[in-house]
């Protein structure tokens, strides 16, 4: 399947460039591979992945999952899959070189990793650009939020330890 979509990949317009990555024609080859292994999911299932339970158990209005919709899950899937461990690991073993003594602490306690993940998720957020809105007015480490804002403000609030 990989090589027959890599077969799909973009060349260099006539210009030398490449068509942009983060668009469908720049990704030719990732959605190619996409409807390829929605295909063989669809004719022979696994038991537990991802991909399985979405194209044959989930029932979207009715029907199968669309073809395109595949295509862009898949996308979704590849894109925070690796957007968010690339920037998460690496923060994670900063907060960890920073503090020796977590760990020191993790190491000698194993149990502890699950609510250490999601401490070092919140100390160091893996999806850099990703803004929340307000819903309601309060104050966050003496900063006044406002319903509505968009994160604008919370550039300004450091976090315990950094």
């Amino acid at each position: 399947m990989a090589r027959e979509a890599l077969r799909l990949r973009p060349g260099p317009g006539p210009d030398g460039r490449l068509p942009d990555p983060r668009t469908r024609a720049g990704m030719a080859d990732l959605y190619a591979y996409a409807h390829l292994l929605a295909e063989r999911k669809r004719r022979a299932p696994g038991r537990d992945d991802v991909m399985s339970i979405l194209l044959t158990e989930i029932d979207f209005a009715g029907g199968r999952v669309r073809p395109r919709s595949s295509e862009n899950l898949f996308w979704l899937f590849a894109v925070a899959g690796n957007e968010t461990l690339r920037n998460g690991l690496p923060g994670a073993m900063v907060a960890l070189l920073a503090h020796p003594e977590g760990q020191q602490r993790l190491r000698a306690h194993p149990p502890l990793l699950a609510t250490a993940v999601d401490e070092l998720l919140r100390w160091w957020t893996p999806v850099m650009t990703f803004r929340r809105t307000a819903t309601a007015e309060a104050t966050l480490a003496g900063v006044q939020v406002r319903a509505g804002d968009k994160g604008r403000h919370l550039v300004h609030v450091r976090q315990p330890g950094r």
